[in-house]
């Protein structure tokens, strides 16, 4: 069995090696499933990996410091090997200084590397010696919080360079875990205050702040389905829809079904929660089923057929989350910073009109379209519902939230009606 650095050590090389493609999360969960990895093994292991992601460009600044060779040039597995045991030196301070620099040492023999085995041990010990500690001297907020230079420059042309820096340091801090009440409220609220929760009353009486999650999901409110893990922003988009007893709604790109969930909470309706991808579709069933929901029908179908599929003007609502670049959430998904590039939101952008417009197709006049994105940026916001705006088209609402801006990660809504002819 991996150790945490050794799993750490192995995620971090596969996800920049793919391009970040992947979620670290679930790289992680899979990772501590097939080891075995429990307890405070499984907390340092997140610790470091979450720890590395957001600090990487900052990070590797202090490593380029001490390298006589250039960053670039330099394999990304002994990059990486370096990179996890500088961040232990810097910001764990009960990790023993010595024990960080013996595991690296070490995972360079464990891989067969022993020839790397004097590069890190001597950027280590340099390290130690300088203590690089200060970080005040440290001015270009592209390290400072390791932001792509290139995504710091284009926030603060938009946003200007104090609040680029905000969203940075939010982005930068560790997230919370927050859980919508689905049902039941009073057994919940007794339970969630003797064991794992508290109201997060700044967001609603119906929303709690998680403090202990492992015994969140072993609590009886869990396992019966009166509680979901869902952030604060999510909840407040799904509740911009009106409702009505019986409404047919169709909730596009579904799974894992957290806006269906909330929806569903809140009136008696009836709801299509499509999804193309079979894995998230069993994710969406598996919670369904957990919350006993039985007014939500799930169908595996590409959501861009959707007027064909189920007929156009058949729905008095669409729920449209549509697929984005996600930099709203960088704070809770630290690698998607190293995964989007310049071309991202336009491609993003193009992508999102077409969903919008078939959405459109699919309500009937008088119904409407919740527009959502866990972005932040014009092409993925105002850009893509100008495209259907027209005369029997309106924007009743809409709301852009930069991260960190009202205690939640960033996004966008917009809702739309469709007018009686």
């Amino acid at each position: 069995m991996l150790s945490s650095r050794e799993i750490v050590y192995k995620i971090l090389v596969r996800l920049e090696k793919c391009e970040f493609r992947f979620s670290a999360e679930n790289e992680l969960h899979k990772a501590c499933a097939a080891h075995k990895l429990i307890g405070s093994d499984r907390r340092l292991a997140r610790e470091i990996l979450f720890g590395c992601l957001r600090n990487k460009t900052f990070l590797e600044y202090y490593l380029s410091k001490f390298s006589s060779r250039k960053i670039e040039k330099i394999e990304i597995e002994l990059k990486w090997i370096i990179l996890t045991a500088l961040y232990q030196l810097v910001f764990l301070d009960k990790v023993a200084r010595y024990a960080a620099v013996n595991e690296a040492v070490s995972l360079c023999k464990k891989i067969k590397k022993t020839s790397w085995s004097g590069f890190v041990n001597g950027i280590l010990r340099n390290f130690l010696r300088e203590d690089f500690r200060d970080f005040s001297s440290i001015n270009n907020p592209s390290i400072k919080f390791s932001n792509p230079e290139w995504l710091t420059d284009k926030w603060q042309k938009l946003f200007g360079k104090e609040k680029t820096e905000e969203i940075l340091k939010w982005n930068n801090s560790v997230p919370e875990t927050f859980a919508l009440i689905i049902k039941n409220p009073e057994f919940v609220l007794e339970e969630a205050h003797a064991e794992f929760a508290e109201i997060a009353s700044k967001f609603g009486k119906d929303i709690l702040k998680i403090k202990n999650i492992a015994k969140a999901l072993n609590s009886e409110s869990f396992k019966n389905g009166f509680l979901y893990f869902m952030d604060p922003w999510s909840v407040k988009v799904s509740r911009q829809l009106p409702l009505k007893k019986d409404w047919k709604i169709l909730d596009m790109c579904a799974a894992p079904g957290g806006k269906s969930i909330a929806v569903a909470a809140r009136e008696t309706v009836n709801i299509v929660a499509a999804d193309n991808s079979k894995s998230r579709v069993k994710v969406l069933k598996d919670n369904l089923k957990r919350c006993r929901l039985n007014n939500i029908e799930t169908k595996t179908v590409d959501s861009l057929e959707s007027s064909k599929i189920f007929g156009q003007e058949s729905f008095d609502v669409v729920l449209l989350d549509a697929p984005c670049s996600s930099v709203g959430v960088i704070r809770r998904h630290p690698e998607i910073r190293w995964k989007v590039s310049p071309e991202s939101f336009n491609e993003q952008s193009n992508l999102q009109k077409s969903f919008l417009k078939e959405a459109v197709n699919c309500i009937k006049p008088g119904g409407f379209v919740l527009y959502s994105v866990c972005s932040f940026m014009p092409e993925e916001n105002e850009t893509v519902i100008e495209c259907v705006i027209s005369d029997i088209i309106k924007c009743i609402r809409q709301e852009r939230d930069l991260p960190g801006e009202n205690n939640t990660d960033g996004g966008f809504f917009a809702l739309l009606q469709k007018l009686s002819s």
